[in-house]
């Protein structure tokens, strides 16, 4: 049997790809801290996808295209606030 492996993927707004529309095995991430996405691929290991987001407004434009479940967001990000996602 084939090994899942988590993926981390930089959403750029263009298109949703066609095995996250309906996924809910996806993690969002938003900090413009890149090791803060790395950590979270190695803790969310098989099976999850980790969306990188750097910030509060392209994080609000994934959740408008894609239902994500999970998002977990930096305290001390400087461009919003989590209670924005809210």
């Amino acid at each position: 049997m084939a090994e899942s492996r988590s993926r981390t993927e930089e959403w750029d707004g263009t298109k949703i790809p066609p095995q996250f529309e309906a996924a809910c095995n996806i993690v969002l991430s938003v900090s413009p801290n890149e090791e803060d996405c790395a950590s979270l691929e190695r803790i969310f290991k098989s099976g999850w996808t980790v969306i990188a987001s750097a910030t509060v407004a392209s994080a609000l434009s994934v959740l408008r295209e894609i239902p994500i479940p999970i998002v977990i967001c930096d305290c001390d990000i400087s461009s919003g606030t989590w209670r924005e996602m809210l």
